[in-house]
């Protein structure tokens, strides 16, 4: 792979990938364009380590949507009385996009669901799910899945009780599938952004937080393409 690496306005370093790969920087935030060193890149799908989280540069997309069926289908044994909606949410839900292999599931439940009670705690716990993150008081993460944690298997299920909360996901991941300047600044910022913290210049806070400027832009013009069609 042909490198040049040049210097820009604000003495960022971009990296620009050899023009056979048809990558150009993008005018969403500052993300410009990124590259994975080869050594850090094993496996049939390149993947590498991003601070003990699996990293994927090529996205395993069947193997991803194979996940997803078999966790939705385990997690509706106990939830499937109450939710109104599964949808397929995050990177992994975006055709091609690179990205750790945790999948993201959107669950639409009623209010009430929120905060989870002991009750349901135990019966998630009976087909391998656990407490995760509470991101909100409307917004409860689930981990669970078939393989060691942060790796191809698992799972993250959030217990949603915003409608809007979901529809703004789903109109993230509807935007990077049928617009393709969204879906590359994404990409080469999430590439940008690993390759620092799997290079130990960051932990995964900064792979996360690093992602922001340019998710925020992309949800503002995902919700205004939405909310015209």
């Amino acid at each position: 792979m042909h490198i040049l690496r040049l210097p820009n306005q604000t003495t960022k370093m971009k990296y620009l990938i050899s023009r056979s790969l048809n990558t150009t920087p993008f005018d969403i935030g500052n993300a410009g364009v990124t590259f994975i060193p080869k050594e850090l890149s094993s496996g049939t799908f390149q993947t590498f380590d991003c601070a003990g989280s699996e990293f994927f540069v090529e996205q395993p997309t069947e193997e991803l949507n194979n996940v997803y069926e078999s966790e939705v289908a385990r997690l509706k044994t106990v939830v499937g009385d109450i939710a109104t909606k599964f949808e397929p949410i995050g990177s992994t839900a975006i055709k091609g996009m690179p990205g750790t292999a945790v999948v993201d599931v959107g669950i639409l439940v009623p209010a009430e669901t929120l905060p989870v009670t002991e009750e349901l705690w135990e019966k998630l716990a009976t087909i391998g799910y656990e407490k995760g993150m509470t991101k909100s008081e409307n917004e409860q993460w689930v981990y669970g899945g078939d393989a060691p944690k942060s790796s191809l298997g698992r799972i993250n299920a959030r217990l949603l009780t915003d409608p809007n909360q979901l529809a703004d996901y789903c109109a993230f991941r509807d935007y990077c599938n049928t617009h393709s300047e969204a879906f590359e600044a994404y990409k080469n910022v999430k590439l940008e952004k690993a390759a620092i913290t799997a290079r130990g210049e960051a932990g995964y806070g900064g792979y996360k937080g690093g992602k922001g400027g340019v998710a925020s832009e992309i949800l503002r013009r995902a919700k205004e393409w939405k909310e015209s069609n």
